[in-house]
């Protein structure tokens, strides 16, 4: 067969794929979501984020409209009526009103027995216990003295049906605080309002669409009431930030390291043949990338795109090893297939990644750098390789140092020692967004300016399910001052369990006596019971469904479909998705509040660093199997004597590393330990060829200087990412490729084996 019939059909191959991937529908299969972001945990942390940003939750905007006294309630009303006319808004709630309440108030009233009789419950049972008549009593007692208030003649016609004041003691929880300005002539008045968007605030339609139309409105109502001004804030403006930048980023990045890589083997070696190998090499490689990636996940996410730019570093490797050095193919084909096999064995370990950021990051690098190898051999058995000088290789440096295997590796002890010692590790999935601090503060105002809490935080209270979250929400509450706990209180109306299992087993067993103790009660105060027939009429009809199995967990599921506005937003009885949980905001001091059980500050919810490091322990505990794993490859494939010196140059780097790192940024996160274990992998291609070449007799092969040079600039173009995880990742590879080279030149070489002559 002749040399270039394989070349010819494995191009013919990577044609096919080229024209796939250009008939892909991109804009749906490439993803800029936060979403595809989030941890695939089971943890509550990562339910409840995952929940958060993929439900209707997400779809929430905040809106403070500032204007003059004078004009403020005609901007007002144009602006809630514009925006209720707008097709990407399913609905509009100005905070400082309470109208938006009111279409609830028939569930509210309906269900008044299992929402609120549990709370009546522990308040008049207390320690005196459950005898109905006693009961009825102190209810008629509290009836007296609430009707004595001179606001009672507003709820007339309610007591009627509601006797043990039950809808009017749970009002508290319905009306948030939103401190009403007394504005005087001249001033100016805010208004909060919160829009619910109709679509996903994640895709990028939406984003554009809603976008513009606040753009727009902006403008006009500028135009229309002059000193009127408008700002938002939500996850559609977060996402859209990150969109924009992230989209730019990918052509700027993998552009930049293409020319760059290009540009140094021009320098380098000042001939074009294998910039046009390495074009070749790289495009093959991207290909095959792409295609087993879109094969294999729905949808990419961008990030993987930017974070696999490193490909492009690594297959130089392979293009230069195949088309410099002018030596024959089998010299350079064992350590070239070892060295691949052991970097698609690092990246194949992100596929258990439990981050679906690494796991495709993992297949498109595994599977471009197979393509790539693939191109590069079938390149070298039709068109050859010829030997080229760099400009620099490092010999005149080694003749002068020399240091042997056991001085390296003294160093590298003492580097590691150092580096354990300075280096900390923290985990932050803030890492992987693009930092937006305007858009963190403008959305800290706006929440003040919403809650009036200016020293507030915000906390979820968990549980497996809407009983044990109220549990955790009442031992909370507990330990806290009365005015820590401001704005709505929707676990209020939510029952306790415990209070929830003794309410029912009282009315099976005493409830029934209940209304013919409170008409005796009622009439003993000369009150006309049967002026409270509805109540009674309701008791009887509720009594018998509250005793049928699974009313409860029914009557919460149905309260959160139930609750309006904001207050959706801060109750979820559990599912499929989250497990239960209650947002509360706190005033003052919160330090000690995670300590409770269940509780965690919303922050974490954003930052999940507890689960970032256990992942990184995870991805830790992968990469130390699969070293393990090549150490005994390398064992079983290479001379004894030369195992041990292999595999001290990749320890070495690493170390070396860790050592650079713990001086200029000691804290390091996950996408540093990927780095480090890709970096790894490099330094073990430059000693395999180093050693190989040197059995021989020849001095460090070219290739190793000219692919140091091309993969260390291709990381470093990383750091020009706006995505810290990004800059990380990019930062600490550089160094590590940098530090495998130094470590290759450097070691003293190994003397050729005999009958090993020069080619």
């Amino acid at each position: 067969m002749k040399p270039w019939v394989p070349a010819v059909l494995w191009f013919l191959l990577l044609a096919l794929a080229a024209l796939a991937l250009i008939r892909l529908p991109w804009g749906e299969r490439v993803s800029t979501s936060v979403a595809d972001l989030l941890p695939q945990s089971e943890e509550p942390e990562g339910r409840i984020a995952r929940d958060w940003v993929r439900s209707g939750r997400a779809r929430i905007v905040w809106v403070i409209l500032e204007s003059p006294t004078e004009v403020h309630g005609d901007a007002a009303a144009f602006l809630r009526e514009a925006l209720a006319d707008s097709p990407i808004v399913a609905s509009v709630f100005q905070l400082d009103e309470t109208e938006w309440i009111q279409p609830q108030a028939a569930f509210w009233w309906e269900n008044r027995f299992g929402l609120r009789l549990p709370a009546w419950w522990e308040e008049i049972s207390g320690d005196r216990g459950s005898d109905p008549a006693r009961m009825a009593r102190d209810s008629v007692t509290r009836l007296i003295a609430f009707l004595n208030e001179p606001d009672s003649f507003a709820w007339e016609e309610t007591l009627e049906g509601d006797p043990l004041l039950l809808v009017t003691t749970g009002m508290d929880a319905l009306a948030l605080d939103t401190r009403r300005q007394q504005p005087g002539p001249g001033d100016t008045i805010s208004s909060p309002f919160m829009i619910e968007l109709s679509a996903d605030p994640l895709a990028a339609d939406t984003q554009d669409t809603f976008l513009a139309a606040v753009r727009s409105l902006e403008k006009e109502l500028e135009n229309r009431f002059a000193g009127t001004s408008l700002v938002y804030s939500g996850i559609v403006r977060f996402a859209h930030a990150n969109r924009t930048t992230l989209v730019r980023e990918i052509s700027f990045i993998n552009i930049a390291v293409a020319v760059s890589t290009f540009l140094l083997l021009i320098i380098l070696v000042r001939t074009l043949r294998p910039v046009m190998t390495v074009a070749a090499v790289v495009g093959g490689g991207i290909l095959c990338g792409l295609s087993a990636a879109f094969l294999l996940f729905p949808t990419l996410h961008v990030l993987a795109f930017v974070m696999g730019s490193i490909l492009i570093g690594i297959a130089t490797d392979y293009a230069v090893h195949t088309s410099t050095g002018g030596k024959p193919l089998r010299r350079i084909l064992f350590p070239l297939l070892v060295g691949f096999v052991s970097t698609v064995a690092g990246f194949a370990l992100f596929f258990a990644a439990p981050l679906l950021l690494l796991r495709q990051t993992g297949v498109f690098v595994a599977s471009g750098l197979t393509g790539a190898v693939l191109t590069a051999v079938v390149l070298r058995l039709s068109c050859g390789a010829d030997a080229y000088t760099p400009l620099f290789r490092g010999e005149g440096l080694r003749k002068k140092l020399r240091p042997g295997a056991p001085v390296i590796a003294a160093v590298s002890v003492a580097a590691l020692a150092l580096a354990a010692w300075r280096i900390e590790w923290v985990d932050d999935l803030r890492t992987l967004e693009v930092p937006t601090p305007e858009l963190y503060r403008l959305d800290e105002d706006i929440r003040a300016g919403i809650s009036g809490i200016a020293d507030g935080e915000v906390f979820l209270v968990t549980g497996n399910d809407w009983r044990e979250a109220r549990e955790n929400i009442a031992g909370l509450v507990h330990a806290l001052p009365e005015d820590a706990l401001p704005g709505a209180r929707v676990w209020e109306w939510i029952p306790r369990r415990k209070a929830a299992e003794e309410l029912t087993a009282w009315l099976r067993e005493e409830g029934e006596g209940f209304p013919a103790a409170l008409r005796e009660a009622l009439e003993a105060e000369d009150f006309d019971a049967e002026a409270f027939e509805p109540f009674f009429t309701d008791w009887k009809r509720w009594r018998g469904e509250a005793l049928r199995e699974g009313y409860w967990n029914d009557l919460i599921a149905a309260t959160g479909a139930h609750l309006p506005g904001p207050l959706a937003l801060l109750f979820s009885p559990g599912g499929d998705g989250a497990p239960a949980w209650f947002t509360v905001t706190l005033k003052g001091e919160t330090t000690d509040i995670t300590q409770k059980p269940g509780v965690f500050a919303l922050s974490q919810l954003t930052q999940l660093n507890r689960l970032f490091s256990d992942y990184r322990k995870h991805v830790t505990h992968l990469a130390l199997g699969g070293s393990a794993v090549i150490l005994i490859v390398l064992f079983v494939l290479l001379p004894f004597r030369l195992a041990p010196r292999v595999i001290l140059v990749p320890f070495a780097a690493v170390c070396l590393t860790f050592a650079l790192l713990a001086l200029v940024r000691p804290t390091l996160g996950l996408f540093d330990l990927v780095a480090l274990f890709l970096g790894a992998c490099l330094a073990l291609d430059y000693a395999l060829f180093a050693a190989h070449a040197q059995r021989f007799g020849d001095p460090v092969p070219v290739s190793i200087h000219l692919s140091a040079a091309t993969t260390a600039a291709a990381f470093l173009w990383l750091t020009a990412s706006s995505v810290p995880a990004v800059q990380h990742l990019g930062q600490t590879a550089a160094l590590c490729a940098a530090a495998a080279w130094t470590v290759t030149v450097l070691l003293k070489p190994v003397q050729a084996e005999p009958g090993k002559p020069h080619d």
